[in-house]
């Protein structure tokens, strides 16, 4: 008999049966939800590393996310044209897709990949990071915090976003990498790769290091 508890640990919303040529990769989700996890697998997989402006232990793509969090959408239309002259396919991990949603159509065919961990683990993880930099705010505030931000990731991805997505448990990424890394990889349309699959590996110092993540020096294009 089969087991309807057990659950696969992914879910595509707005599903699409053909990927078009040009298209472009989004990787998101709340911060310490497993993005640099995700990114990590996909550059493996094949997916074109051409931001010469990624943060070097958790991959964040300064080249987009400054335009971001400044709400500069003129230096972020330079900066997808000039990816898009580059190649086909490219894509990116920033955090907190909800806060840059409506900016999704300034990208090419994207397609969004959404991470979701648990509450628990996110809150106790800022809760440690605040302590070593001296910023401190208790582990209740951590948890409102996270659950109003997965509220309005939700709301964010299942009514503001139009473009395919693909919803990720981290916990299940990380326990079995070799089932949840294939579906990753064929919803961006990359070949299946073993060296992505083993770039899952819980505790390494990427995931586990707490020095803050600061924007490398750059100039943006004019």
């Amino acid at each position: 008999m089969k087991n309807n508890i057990t659950n696969s640990g992914f879910y595509i919303i707005r599903h699409s049966d053909t990927l078009p040529e040009e298209r472009t990769i989004l990787v998101s989700g709340i911060g310490r939800s497993g993005t640099t996890a995700a990114i990590s697998c996909l550059y493996k997989g094949g997916l074109p590393q051409i931001s010469s402006h990624l943060a070097q232990r958790t991959l964040d793509d300064w080249g987009i996310g400054t335009h971001f969090d400044n709400n500069d959408i003129g230096g972020l239309r330079r900066e997808v044209v000039r990816r898009d002259q580059t190649s086909k396919v490219w894509g990116f991990k920033w955090h907190m897709v909800q806060t840059w949603s409506n900016k999704i159509n300034l990208f090419r065919n994207p397609l969004l990949i959404v991470m979701y961990r648990d509450s628990v683990s996110i809150s106790v993880r800022a809760r440690r990071d605040d302590a070593n930099y001296h910023n401190v705010q208790s582990l209740n505030k951590w948890m409102q915090d996270t659950a109003l931000w997965n509220m309005q990731l939700t709301q964010a991805v299942t009514q503001e976003i139009s473009c395919p997505t693909l919803l990720v448990s981290y916990e299940k990424l990380i326990g079995s990498p070799e089932k949840i890394v294939p579906v990753m990889l064929d919803f961006c349309g990359l070949p299946f790769s073993e060296e992505a699959i083993k770039a899952i590996q819980p505790s390494i110092n990427a995931y586990t290091n707490s020095e803050p993540v600061v924007s490398p020096k750059w100039k943006a294009i004019e």
